[in-house]
């Protein structure tokens, strides 16, 4: 059937570095850290007009969802709803 989450960027693995992107009206998340994700730093990125729900995450963050555990900020991310 083929992916039908439709986010922006999706982090599936452990100790990467995401920065300096931006998503926009993605039917999902614009940036999804998924359970397995672990250890990443994201930064410099912008999601904003995205369109994501997952329980779990919250319904009214459509810009970004954490599933994984120590993934961190470097603190400058413009995620309208996560602030």
């Amino acid at each position: 059937m083929g992916d039908t989450w439709g986010d922006g960027i999706r982090i599936v693995g452990s100790r990467s570095l995401v920065t300096r992107n931006v998503t926009t009206g993605a039917v999902g998340f614009g940036l999804h850290l998924l359970p397995s994700a672990s250890g990443n730093v994201y930064g410099g990125n912008v999601a904003r007009g995205n369109a994501g729900s997952l329980p779990g995450c919250s319904a009214t963050n459509v810009e970004f969802c954490d599933e994984g555990t120590g993934n961190t900020s470097n603190g400058d991310n413009f995620l309208p709803d996560r602030m």
